[in-house]
């Protein structure tokens, strides 16, 4: 009951790909009843029987509907398919990871491919969190701002420009012109609203489209803002992967193809799968792997020494670390950024605003003194 990794899958009940976190504690579970000797086709029992006894401290598998693909997938085991196989009938794992999980059983290092798939995706689950953390005080600042800025184009400045007007005084131009915008968005706030929403919804749709995805995934992995960091993680996710794959016996090619199961930036697998088709042309390997132009140019000269020195393994688990470090640091430089000239720009506006209408309320107040 061999799994192919071109294999299109069959008699798929469940579509719904199972987040990071719980591949990866699925994952952790599953190596443990390995090492502890517990036929799989038992598993499931052992591991329902565990969470229940430990329901405060017990990590579990799946909550929810998502207990239904642990139990479609050990169904598929008690009927005789390898566990790999049942992994792939279930639908919810990519190809990547059923494909190391098969090469762990035919190589008898299952428990190592479990852990190893384990803290992959434990880490991707990682940097998920981390990039959503750092986006989030900005954008919640941003939000606030507007808010503060809102607020006083359409409740502040009326107040004042009506002190004015009965002071005989004019408003500036600057704000008279803002008073104008804040009584527009006052009567038409609806259409403005559904008008926002409607294009947001548009955006999203067309990002969620084969021709969207593929512009989108080119402008982050382009010479952009985002593209070296974006190569960073890139390149962390490769070398990991790589990693796995080379260590289950994998030639490089096909090392190459199983990795581009984990990546979701169409770019990025288009790339790799440019790397494969020069490598099974003949080119050789650093060659071919400097000339996709996907990898920070220090990344593309250590891969070169260390194929060359055979000591590639050992070289792709420190670069991850490295580059994943990198990452962080990168995140955390760019956010570090965002958050000061939100400040000072958001700031700026109100200041203009509000100094704007008191400037003509001190002239009057010196013309009645």
């Amino acid at each position: 009951m061999g799994l192919k990794v071109t294999e299109k899958a069959e008699n798929i009940k469940n579509k719904k790909r199972l987040s990071y976190e719980e591949q990866s504690v699925f994952l952790r579970q599953i190596a443990f009843v390995v090492k502890a000797g517990i036929p799989l086709a038992g598993a499931y029992e052992f591991l329902k029987t565990e969470a229940e006894e430990n329901d405060h401290t017990q990590e579990k598998p799946f909550e929810g509907g998502k207990t239904d693909v642990l139990e479609q997938v050990f169904e598929h085991v008690r009927a005789g398919y390898s566990f790999s196989s049942a992994l792939h009938k279930s639908g919810s794992f990519s190809e990547y990871l059923i494909s190391v999980v098969e090469l762990g059983e035919k190589t008898g290092n299952l428990e190592k491919a479990l852990y190893d798939l384990a803290n992959y995706f434990e880490q991707m689950s990682a940097v998920r969190r981390k990039i959503r953390g750092a986006f989030a005080y900005p954008l919640i600042l941003l939000l606030m701002m507007t808010a503060v800025i809102l607020f006083l184009i359409i409740e502040v400045l009326p107040q004042f420009a009506g002190i004015i007007s009965g002071a005989g005084g004019e408003l500036p131009p600057l704000a008279a012109g803002i008073l104008i915008f804040g009584q527009f968005i006052s009567h038409y706030y609806l259409y403005i609203l559904a008008a926002i929403i409607f294009i947001v919804a548009a955006l999203i749709a067309y990002f969620r489209s084969k021709s969207g995805k593929a512009t989108l995934d080119h402008f982050v992995i382009s010479k952009t803002v985002f593209g070296d960091t974006t190569r960073m993680l890139t390149t962390a996710r490769f070398c990991f992967a790589m990693k796995m794959a080379l260590d289950c016996g994998n030639s490089f090619s096909a090392s190459v193809v199983l990795t581009t199961e984990v990546i979701r930036n169409s770019e990025v697998k288009n790339r790799l799968l440019n790397l494969r088709k020069r490598i099974d042309e003949g080119e050789e390997v650093p060659e071919a792997v400097r000339k996709i132009e996907l990898f920070p140019k220090s990344f593309v000269s250590l891969f070169a020494t260390a194929y060359k020195t055979g000591s590639l393994d050992e070289t792709l688990e420190r670069m991850s670390e490295y580059y994943q470090d990198s990452f962080d640091d990168a995140i955390y430089s760019i956010t570090s950024k965002i958050e000061p000239v939100l400040v000072i720009v958001l700031s700026a506006i109100a200041a203009v605003i509000l100094f704007s209408v008191m400037l003509p309320i001190i002239n009057i107040m010196q013309l009645i003194g």
